[in-house]
């Protein structure tokens, strides 16, 4: 006959005492977690830890239905009916999640700056989805930070600085650069341009990777680059670089929205564009989903990137 298990289940009111606050706050944790202050977070945090507490409809409870809702975020800064890249994705994502028996949860985040980790805390303590799609990536993100410390699965569309320790599918940009760059210079072009983003975006530096490396591919041809931004401005930076003296032949953009035949003045004179597209058919990818979430039956865990 088995010993009765005599250990009682950890309460709120547990996790309250442990950490010295109220009950209401020691609710907020995980309801409303941004109106704590840090310290009053961080002590709950290690009370919740050291009592083993798990909130109602913690995974484990879970059923299939309430694990097939994945969360993404639309991205704040993008609309969607002028970037295609990411209004396909979501369509995609959308029919895949419905032809696997599973229901995207698509949401947004506050619009100004600042952090968008507390969003992800929220909806991953109350158990609103069973794990996340994270897209517009930043170096060392916050979000991924805390979904890793919260055991929370999530895969990356992109990639971080470091590529091991975690799920991604992406593109290879830095072969679609060098391959942008080789196929100017087979049509003879030796001053090429870059037209890019500012570095510390992780998609930015790789494809500008590619386009030194395809430079020095085709003999160290000279290297013009010139930092891309959105809407007019951009097609302000695209006529500057196209001014430069000597002024270069060609332009290998990071994205083909800022140089258009009826904008760039100097495309007449021979001015050539080759775009290395997001969709490029040399595209990587890592695992969807770590084995085990309930996330994706074919899933596997991560390896470390080569």
């Amino acid at each position: 006959m088995r010993e009765a298990d005599t250990r009682s289940t950890p309460s709120i009111e547990e996790v309250a005492r442990r950490a010295g606050v109220s009950v209401s706050s020691a609710r907020n944790y995980f309801s409303r977690p941004e109106v704590l202050s840090a310290q009053t977070h961080a002590r709950l945090k290690a009370a919740v830890r050291e009592t083993g507490y798990v909130p109602r409809g913690s995974p484990a409870g879970l059923g299939r239905r309430q694990l097939g809702h994945i969360g993404y975020e639309v991205p704040r800064a993008e609309d969607l009916g002028g970037n295609t890249i990411f209004s396909q994705l979501l369509l995609n994502l959308l029919w895949a999640a419905r032809a696997a028996s599973f229901r995207l949860h698509p949401f947004v985040t506050d619009k100004e700056p600042g952090s968008r980790a507390p969003h992800y805390q929220r909806m991953w303590e109350q158990r609103e989805v069973g794990g996340f799609i994270l897209t517009d990536l930043a170096y060392d993100d916050e979000r991924v930070a805390y979904l890793q410390d919260a055991q929370a699965p999530f895969v990356l569309f992109g990639r971080l600085g470091d590529e091991a320790g975690y799920c991604w599918v992406d593109n290879d940009n830095v072969a679609g650069s060098m391959m942008a760059v080789e196929h100017l210079v087979q049509q003879g072009h030796e001053r090429i341009a870059y037209l890019g983003w500012p570095s510390s975006d992780a998609v930015a530096d790789r494809r500008l990777e590619g386009y030194r490396l395809g430079l020095a591919a085709a003999g160290n041809l000279p290297e013009c680059v010139e930092v891309q931004s959105y809407g007019q401005v951009a097609l302000e930076q695209a006529h500057s670089l196209l001014r430069r003296s000597p002024h270069p032949t060609a332009v290998s953009p990071r994205a083909t929205s800022s140089i258009r035949p009826s904008s760039c003045p100097r495309r007449r004179r021979g001015a050539a564009t080759a775009s290395h597209s997001s969709r490029s058919p040399r595209a990587r990818r890592r695992s969807t989903m770590p084995a085990g979430t309930g996330l994706g039956r074919r899933a596997t865990r991560p390896r470390s990137a080569a």
